[in-house]
C-alpha cells in the first residue's frame, strides 16, 4: 500500500513511519526538518521537506499524489501552537491536497494530552479539555467539508473517546 505520513518526526508520525515501514508499505514521509527523521528512514521511504503552515499546495499535493491513504500525526506541542491553528490549518491544507490529487483516505492520530487532575503548570484543565475539543472539532469539521469520508469515532482502552 502507498501511504503518505504527515509529521513524520513527530511522536506519533514515527511509530507510523516504523510500522508502516516495517510491514512493507511504500512510504513517503513529510517532514519539516529533514534533519530530524532517523536515518536509516532515508533508505527506506521518500522524503518530502514541507511546512504545512507555508508549503506551495503543489508541494503537498506531490507528496499526497498517489497514494492509498495518508496518516497524520500533526498535532500542537503546546497551547501557543494550538492557537496559532498549526493542528486545523495543516489538516486544512492536506485535505486540500488529497482532494486536488484524488486521495479519498485519512487517519489523523493525535496525542492531546488532557488532563483532569490540576498542576501547577496547569491549574483549570477543565478548561485545557474544553480547549482540545474545540481544536479537535475543527479539525474535524475541515476533513468534513472537503467531502473526505467521515472519521471513526472509537472509545480508548482507557475509557477516553479516540477519533
Amino acid at each position: 500500500m502507498k501511504l503518505t505520513i504527515f509529521a513524520a518526526t513527530g511522536g506519533i508520525g514515527q511509530q507510523l513511519l516504523a510500522q508502516a515501514s516495517a510491514a512493507g508499505h511504500d512510504v513517503t514521509a513529510v517532514v519539516r526538518d529533514p534533519r530530524k527523521l532517523a536515518q536509516a528512514a532515508w533508505d527506506a521511504v521518500r522524503v518530502v521537506e514541507a511546512d504545512l503552515g507555508t508549503a506551495a499546495s503543489a508541494q503537498i499535493e506531490s507528496a499526497v499524489g498517489g497514494a492509498d491513504a495518508v496518516l497524520s500525526g500533526l498535532g500542537a506541542r503546546s497551547f501557543a501552537d494550538a492557537d496559532a491553528g498549526i493542528t486545523w490549518r495543516g489538516t486544512r491544507a492536506i485535505v486540500e491536497a488529497m482532494a486536488a490529487a484524488d486521495v479519498r483516505r485519512i487517519v489523523a492520530v493525535s496525542a492531546a494530552p488532557i488532563g483532569t487532575v490540576p498542576t501547577p503548570g496547569r491549574p483549570e484543565p477543565a478548561e485545557a479539555r474544553s480547549r482540545r475539543r474545540i481544536l479537535h472539532a475543527s479539525s474535524l469539521r475541515t476533513v468534513r467539508a472537503d467531502r473526505v469520508p467521515s472519521p471513526v469515532r472509537r472509545r480508548c482502552a482507557h475509557g477516553g473517546r479516540a477519533s
